[in-house]
Formats: structure tokens, sequence, C-alpha cells
């Protein structure tokens, strides 16, 4: 048996995305499934509106793309919240629009941008940071079996510019913004290195939360804390103020604004 290389490294999950990505049944309601909940589909109702609210009074022109928002989640049958003044909403959709915000908060307009994302999920941040701004390209790197789960969700909205990848089939890059939401905190420093190598060190611009529980918890060395993390990237540092559903995740940034 291969080991383990993340927390998402697991036969369930890889199972679940493999066929969630061919077959149609299960496609439908893959995002309600219990193991893609404990693993993607995270987020409580209570804090998706934290988010929702969060996400409108910093940028108010959200409210006025809500239809197009929520048409995230017209695939994979996720558990619906309905919220007195944005209708129903995934909570984890919500956290994807409040993490555009911060992202267009701390980088500018990301019209134009050429942008990679580390821990894709089902390609849920992709279409929604795609559905605000005009991105020039979109590189996405996982796991095969998520890859091929977001290549045919992405493709039910007929995005282009979108590239999918292994991290160890080439060579990639440049970009001007690389994303990871708590993806490559819960990676071994292995696998870590080499996106930082790849992919990081690559990208004028970083957005990377940080699951600080799992770096305080779990399998200790087996992973890069977030002070080892940023001693990697030139100009990294934690953000102060940025604060996640859970007080102990970080947000590492770079450059500065």
């Amino acid at each position: 048996m291969s080991r383990r290389t993340s927390i998402s490294d697991i036969s369930d999950y890889r199972k679940l995305c493999a066929e969630a990505a061919e077959k149609d049944s299960i496609f439908a309601t893959f995002r309600n499934h219990p193991v893609y909940t404990s693993i993607v589909e995270t987020v409580n109702g209570e804090a998706g509106a934290q988010y929702a609210t969060v996400a409108i009074n910093r940028f108010p022109i959200i409210a006025k793309h809500l239809d197009e928002l929520r048409r995230n989640d017209l695939h994979g049958g996720p558990q619906m919240f309905r919220y007195s003044d944005i209708g129903a909403f995934s909570p984890t959709t919500l956290r994807y629009i409040k993490f555009s915000v911060d992202m267009r908060e701390m980088f500018g307009d990301l019209d134009g941008m050429r942008i990679a994302e580390i821990g894709i999920g089902y390609g849920g941040q992709s279409r929604i940071l795609r559905s605000l701004f005009k991105i020039k390209s979109y590189d996405l790197f996982d796991l095969p079996e998520p890859l091929l789960l977001a290549r045919r969700y992405l493709g039910m909205f007929g995005l282009e510019n979108a590239n999918f990848f292994d991290i160890d089939a080439g060579e990639f890059g440049p970009y001007d913004l690389v994303i990871s939401n708590y993806a490559i905190s819960e990676v071994e420093k292995s696998v870590q290195d080499k996106y930082i190598d790849k992919v990081i060190l690559k990208s004028a611009r970083g957005f990377v939360v940080c699951n600080r529980e799992f770096f305080k918890y779990s399998y200790p060395g087996f992973l890069y804390d977030p002070v080892e993390f940023c001693r990697k990237i030139p100009g990294a540092s934690q953000s102060p103020d940025w604060r996640d559903e859970i007080s102990t995740n970080r947000l590492i940034f770079w450059p500065h604004p």
C-alpha cells in the first residue's frame, strides 16, 4: 500500500471523486455524501451566514451577483441553507465568496491574472472567482481523482482557460496569484516542497489558508508549521487581522499590500 501523503489522500474520498466524475447518479449528490462533507463541504449554516455578511459588507456589488454565484450549487446536491437576506446557498459556497472578497481586498482587481490553485475540491473556488473576475488562466492542482471531478463540474459551466495538473506532470508558471484553501497545510513536507518549488515560488502573490489545528495536533514533524512555511517563501507572513470560521486557522500571504 502506498504511503498516505495528505489528509484527503484516503481511498474512500478518492473513490467517491472518481465515481462522481464518471456516474451521473453519484455526481448528482456527491457534495452531500458523508465522505465529502468531512473533507470539502465542511462549513455549517451559521458560519455560512457570517461569511455572507462579511463578503457583502466589504464588497457590496456581490449583492447584485447572487443569482450567478448561486449557480455554484446547481450541481452535486449540496446541503442548502436559506438565509433571510440572500436566499438559499451552500455554506461552503459562501466561504468561497468571502475568500474571493479577501483576495480582492488584499491584491486589488483580479482581472487578467494567471491563477494557480492547490487542492481544488470540486472546482468551486475557481468558478466563484471566474464569476466575479475576468481571469486570464486558471491552473488546478490536486490528486488525479479530484481533478477528474473538477473537470466534470467546471465543464458544466463551459469555463475556458482551465488546466488540470498533477504536481509531478511537469513545469508550471509563472503566476500572478497562487491560492490554497487549507490543502497545502495538510500535505506532508515532501509534497509541500514540490508545490513550493514548482508553483508557489513562481507566483508574485499568494493567498494560503492554513489549518492550524492540523499543524498542531496531527503527525508532529510531518508538515511545516506556518512559521516554517513562511520562511520558505520570500516576503511571506501570517496576516494578523484575517479571521476564519475557526479562530486558529491562519492566512499566509505575499507580497504585502
